[in-house]
């Protein structure tokens, strides 16, 4: 079902930038870790907003709509990169095991941002070819 990944995402996105609102500490978080010298407030509008519009994409079959979501999802794998790169998570936790640790742990973050990439790009490619 294309959109499929999308739109869990976006209802993923909502969700954070709902938990971002209500408890200001969730911004230290791996995917949101970039996002720490900004008020949280803003964080979790963005999020929220750019979950809305995913799943609005979605619906509608704007892939152009999926972008914002897909900016995010690239600067969560950097967050989650720069993690894994450091040995430690964004508020100065070493786990045992370090780098491999934290890989693993932000492994299915890594993977969905990934398919998120492919089905978006598919998405614009058809919708590219079907308009012509």
């Amino acid at each position: 079902m294309p959109g499929l990944i999308a739109a869990l995402v976006g209802i993923v996105h909502i969700a954070i930038g709902v938990i971002a609102w209500v408890e200001p500490a969730a911004i230290m978080t791996v995917p949101l870790a970039l996002f720490a010298a900004t008020p949280s407030w803003a964080v979790s509008a963005v999020m929220m907003s750019a979950g809305g519009m995913a799943l609005v994409g979605v619906r509608a079959h704007r892939f152009a709509l999926m972008a914002p979501q897909q900016v995010l999802l690239v600067l969560h794998s950097m967050a989650a990169a720069y993690a894994i790169a450091s040995g430690q998570y964004a508020d100065g936790y070493v786990p045992d095991g370090g780098a491999l640790f934290i890989a693993a742990d932000q492994s299915f973050l890594l993977a969905l941002c990934v398919a998120h990439s492919a089905e978006f790009l598919v998405g614009q490619a058809s919708a590219s070819w079907t308009s012509k």
